[in-house]
C-alpha cells in the first residue's frame, strides 16, 4: 500500500502552495511549504499519527481538518492542545505529538487497549492492595487528559476587544459573503467573523465552477475564485472582515469569539448565522482510528494542498460530496477502491453517479460498514452487504456521509428548532426573510438547512438585506427582487436513484 504523495500539479485547480520551509517534529526535520498547515506537512511525510486518545492511547491523526475535533492536537513551541490542521506551518516551530511515551508512533501506554478490549474502569480497578494504589493512580493520570501544562510562563498576551456593528455576520462560507455584501449593500455597518484563515468555507476545496442544481443561475466560477473575489469586494464595501477569528458563546445580547491575539465581545441590533455544517461522524468499530478521514479533510488535503492521501482510497457515502471527491481524486491518478453507501437508495444527481460509472469508479449501495481492521491505520474494511460479508482491502477510509447542520448557536440563542432529517438535523425555524424565532437573529446557508451552494448565497442574500431593511427602510423592494431570485432558482431535491445492490 502506498504512502500519502504530492502532485507536482493539480488537473482541476490550482495548489495553493508557497516557497519551501522547514519546521521540526518530535525532533525530526520536516519539509513543508507555506501556506499549509502542519498537520498537512506532517501527513505529506507519511505521518499519519499525529496524537493518541487520552484513556486507550489509540492512534489519533487528521480527521476533520476543519478545527472541529481533537484528533489533531499538537503541542507548538510549548503550548498544548493546538489544532494542527489549523496551524499554518512556520519556519523554526517545533511540534510535538501528545499523550504518548515515549512518542506518538510507539506509545507504551497503547497496551491498555489490547489490556483491556472491553472498557477500563478505573474507578473500581487497581484499588488493591492499598500501597499500590498511587502508583496505579499516578499511571491512570498520565493516561488521561489532554497534553501537558507549559513547564515555564509563556510569552503570550491576549486583549479583550469590544465592536459594534449593525449587522455581525459570523461564518464566511458561500451564504455569510452573500449575506454580508447585501447587508453591507443596504447602508448596514457589517462584520464578519470566520474561524479559517481564509473565508469561502466549502468553496475553497472544491475545484469545479459554482455548483448549483441550475448551473443558468449560478456563476461559471471555481469555488475559491468566487470566494477570493467576494472578500476584495466586502472591504471595498467598508465590512470588517475578520478571520481566524472563532465564535464559541453568545450571552445577555452579547456574541464572544476568540482570535490569535484577543478575546472579541460584539453587539450588534443584527445577526446573521451562517455557521454551516459539519460532515457527519461514521459509528462503526474503528471509525476513529489513523487514516480515517472526513471528506471535508480528504477534499482539502487532495484540492488544497495537492496531497493524495495513502492508496488504495475507500470512500463511504454515496453523496454529492463523497462521489464528487472520488472523481477528483481519480482525475489526480489516485487509485479509489470503491464508493460504498448503507443506504438502498442514495438521493445524488443522476450526472454523479454516470461521471462515476464513466471514469470506472464502482458504485454499491446496501453497504454498511462493520469494522475496520488495523490498528495505526486501516488496512481493509469489512462491510455487511446484501450478499454476506464483503472485505475491500484500502489505506485510507474516507467517510462522507451526509453533514449535520450547526446548530449550536440558535439554540444557545433560545431559537426554536425543529428536526428535519433531509436537511440535516435540527434546524432553526425561520420565516421568509430567513429571521428565526429570536428577534434580530437570522439563519443562513447550510445553517438553515444543507441545500446546495448557489441556495445558500441566495438565501444569505435575502438574511442580509432583511436585516439591513429592518435597521433603515430604505428599498423594500430589493428584498422581494432577492426572494424572486429564489423562487426562481428553486433547485429540486435529488430523487433516490435506482442502484443495483450487489
Amino acid at each position: 500500500m502506498a504512502r500519502p504523495r504530492r502532485l507536482a500539479s493539480h488537473p482541476l485547480t490550482q495548489i495553493e502552495r508557497g516557497g519551501p520551509l522547514t519546521f521540526h517534529h518530535d525532533g525530526r526535520t520536516v519539509h513543508a511549504y507555506r501556506g499549509e498547515s502542519i498537520a498537512a506537512a506532517l501527513y505529506a511525510e507519511g505521518q499519519t499519527v499525529l496524537s493518541r486518545s487520552m484513556r486507550y492511547h489509540r492512534a489519533r491523526g487528521l480527521y476533520c481538518g476543519a478545527g472541529n475535533c481533537t484528533h489533531c492536537f499538537v503541542r507548538v513551541d510549548g503550548v498544548p492542545n493546538q489544532r494542527a490542521c489549523q496551524l499554518e506551518a512556520q519556519p523554526f516551530t517545533w511540534s510535538e505529538g501528545q499523550n504518548a511515551f515515549p512518542n506518538v508512533r510507539a506509545d507504551f501506554l497503547a497496551a491498555s487497549d489490547l489490556a483491556f478490549p472491553r472498557y477500563l474502569d478505573a474507578h473500581r480497578r487497581f484499588v488493591r492492595p492499598a500501597f499500590l494504589r498511587p502508583f496505579f493512580l499516578s499511571i491512570i493520570r498520565r493516561m488521561a487528559g489532554f497534553g501537558r501544562v507549559p513547564g515555564k510562563p509563556l510569552p503570550l498576551a491576549f486583549r479583550r476587544e469590544t465592536l459594534e456593528a449593525d449587522v455581525l455576520v459570523i461564518g464566511g462560507g458561500p451564504a455569510g459573503l452573500a449575506a454580508a455584501d447585501a447587508a453591507a449593500g443596504g447602508g448596514a455597518k457589517v462584520t464578519l467573523l470566520e474561524a479559517e484563515a481564509k473565508v469561502g468555507g466549502r468553496l475553497r476545496h472544491l475545484p469545479t465552477p459554482f455548483h448549483a442544481s441550475n448551473q443558468e443561475h449560478a456563476p461559471r466560477t471555481e469555488g475559491k475564485t468566487y470566494a477570493d473575489q467576494a472578500e476584495r469586494h466586502l472591504r471595498t464595501l467598508g465590512v470588517d472582515v475578520r478571520t481566524q477569528t472563532r465564535l464559541f458563546a453568545t450571552y445577555d445580547g452579547r456574541w464572544t469569539a476568540a482570535s490569535r491575539a484577543s478575546l472579541v465581545e460584539a453587539t450588534a441590533p443584527c445577526v446573521i448565522a451562517a455557521t454551516g455544517a459539519l460532515d457527519a461522524l461514521p459509528m462503526f468499530p474503528g471509525a476513529d482510528r489513523s487514516g480515517v478521514l472526513l471528506a471535508t479533510a480528504a477534499s482539502r488535503l487532495i484540492n488544497v494542498h495537492g496531497i493524495v492521501p495513502a492508496e488504495p482510497i475507500l470512500v463511504y457515502g454515496a453523496t454529492r460530496d463523497g462521489l464528487l471527491l472520488a472523481r477528483d481524486l481519480v482525475a489526480c491518478g489516485a487509485r479509489v477502491a470503491g464508493v460504498y453507501d448503507p443506504r438502498p437508495r442514495p438521493a445524488v444527481p443522476q450526472a454523479l453517479l454516470d461521471d462515476a460509472r464513466r471514469l470506472g469508479i464502482g458504485v454499491q449501495v446496501g453497504h454498511r460498514v462493520s469494522f475496520v481492521a488495523g490498528r495505526k491505520r486501516p488496512r481493509a474494511v469489512v462491510f455487511d452487504g446484501p450478499r454476506g460479508r464483503v472485505r475491500v482491502a484500502c489505506a485510507t477510509l474516507v467517510s462522507a456521509l451526509d453533514r449535520v447542520v450547526l446548530s449550536q448557536v440558535f439554540q444557545q440563542a433560545g431559537a426554536e428548532l425543529h428536526y428535519d432529517e433531509a436537511r440535516g438535523g435540527f434546524v432553526p425555524v425561520t420565516g421568509s426573510t430567513m429571521e428565526t424565532t429570536v428577534k434580530g437573529l437570522y439563519a443562513a446557508g447550510s445553517a438553515a438547512g444543507i441545500e446546495d451552494e448557489w441556495s445558500s448565497v441566495l438565501r444569505g442574500r435575502i438574511a442580509g438585506a432583511a436585516a439591513a431593511l429592518s435597521l433603515k427602510p430604505h428599498d423594500p423592494e430589493r428584498l422581494k427582487r432577492l426572494a424572486a431570485a429564489l423562487d426562481q432558482y428553486a433547485p429540486p431535491r435529488p430523487r433516490a436513484l435506482e442502484i443495483e445492490a450487489g
